[in-house]
C-alpha cells in the first residue's frame, strides 16, 4: 500500500489499514480498504460531484445506494494534484438472478427510484441529458441496416417505425439509463444497492425495464424453460413496479415496441462501431427474429398485474 493512500485515508478519518487491495475497473482506479470500503480516483471533478450529489439525494429518498464518507473538512472527496478520492461503503450482495419474489421486488424498487428521480430532476444542478431511442431509430439505424443491407426483416422494421406516435406519448422522466443486473446488488432476496448512476438521462421510463429484461434474455439458456422463466421474470418484475407507481394502459401496448425498437437499434450500433462483428450481429438479428415472433408472450396487460404470478 502506498503512503499517499494511508494518508487519503487519514483524511477520511480511517486511520487503522489492515489492508488495501488495487483493483482495475476500466477507466477508473480504485482500491479495495479493510475488506469494508473502496476507495476510488477520479480525474473528472464534474463527473464526481454529480455522483456524490446524486448519491446523496437518492440515499435521502430511501432507494438503496452506496453510502459515502465526509472528510475531516466535512467534504465528500480529497483533492491532490488535480485527482480527487472519494470513499464509498462495500455493500454486500451479489449480482445473481432474482427469484420470483425477488423479480416483483425489483420492479418496487426500480420504481421507487423513479419516483425519487422525478423529485430530483428539478433539484439537480447538472444539465439534463436527454436520451431518444426513437430518433436514434429514425436518423441512424434505419440508414445503417439499408446501406450495409443487413438481414431484418421488413415487417420488424415497419413495426417499429409505427411505435413513432405511441412513443411520444409514453410518460418521460429522468431514468437510470444503464439498469442491468451487474448495476444491482442482491442479498437475501432485497436490492441493497443501485450503482452506477452517473449516466442519468430523460426517457421514456419503460426503457429502464425493458433493458433489464433485454439484459436478461441475453444471460439466459435457449429452451423452452428458460423462456418460460424470463416471461414469468418480467412480469413478476412489472407487477412490482405497478404495485408503487401505475404501469400506464399505453406503457403495457408499448413494451413489445421498445423491446424490439432497443434491439433493432443495437443491431445498427454493432455495425457501425463493430467491424468484425457479423456473428454477434447474426446473435442479435437472430434473438430479434424470436421477439417479434413471440411478442404477444410478452404482451402483458393492466389484468396480469392482478393475477396470482
Amino acid at each position: 500500500m502506498s503512503d499517499l493512500n494511508i494518508e487519503i485515508l487519514k483524511e477520511f478519518e480511517l486511520n487503522e489499514v489492515e489492508s488495501i487491495q488495487h483493483i482495475s475497473n476500466g477507466d477508473r482506479e480504485m482500491w479495495y480498504v479493510n475488506d469494508k470500503y473502496f476507495l476510488k480516483k477520479f480525474t473528472d471533478l464534474e463527473k464526481l460531484e454529480k455522483m456524490l450529489f446524486l448519491n446523496t439525494e437518492l440515499e435521502q429518498a430511501g432507494v438503496p445506494v452506496a453510502k459515502h464518507y465526509k472528510t475531516n473538512a466535512g467534504k465528500f472527496y480529497v483533492e491532490i494534484n488535480n485527482e480527487y478520492y472519494s470513499l464509498a461503503e462495500k455493500i454486500s450482495g451479489s449480482h445473481d438472478e432474482p427469484d420470483k419474489m425477488g423479480a416483483f421486488l425489483l420492479g418496487q424498487n426500480i420504481a421507487k427510484l423513479h419516483i425519487a428521480l422525478i423529485q430530483l430532476s428539478d433539484k439537480t444542478p447538472y444539465p439534463k441529458q436527454h436520451k431518444d431511442e426513437m430518433g436514434i431509430l429514425n436518423s441512424f439505424a434505419l440508414n445503417e441496416i439499408s446501406e450495409k443491407r443487413l438481414a431484418v426483416r421488413k415487417e420488424i422494421i415497419d413495426y417499429c417505425v409505427n411505435f413513432d406516435k405511441l412513443y411520444n406519448n409514453l410518460p418521460r422522466q429522468l431514468i437510470h439509463n444503464d439498469l442491468h443486473r451487474n448495476n444491482i446488488l442482491f442479498k437475501s432476496g432485497e436490492i441493497t444497492a443501485f450503482l452506477d448512476l452517473e449516466i442519468l438521462q430523460t426517457e421514456v421510463r419503460l426503457f429502464d425495464i425493458c433493458y433489464y429484461m433485454n439484459a436478461e434474455f441475453d444471460n439466459k439458456d435457449k429452451t423452452e424453460e428458460s423462456d418460460k422463466k424470463w416471461l414469468e421474470t418480467f412480469k413478476n418484475l412489472l407487477s412490482g413496479y405497478n404495485a408503487v407507481s401505475e404501469v400506464k394502459k399505453e406503457e403495457f401496448v408499448a413494451l413489445p415496441y421498445m423491446f424490439i425498437m432497443i434491439n433493432l437499434n443495437a443491431i445498427a450500433a454493432t455495425s457501425f462501431y463493430g467491424a468484425g462483428q457479423e456473428n454477434h450481429i447474426d446473435r442479435i438479428i437472430e434473438k430479434l427474429n424470436w421477439l417479434y415472433d413471440n411478442k404477444s408472450k410478452f404482451s402483458f396487460s393492466v389484468e396480469d398485474m392482478t393475477q396470482d404470478s
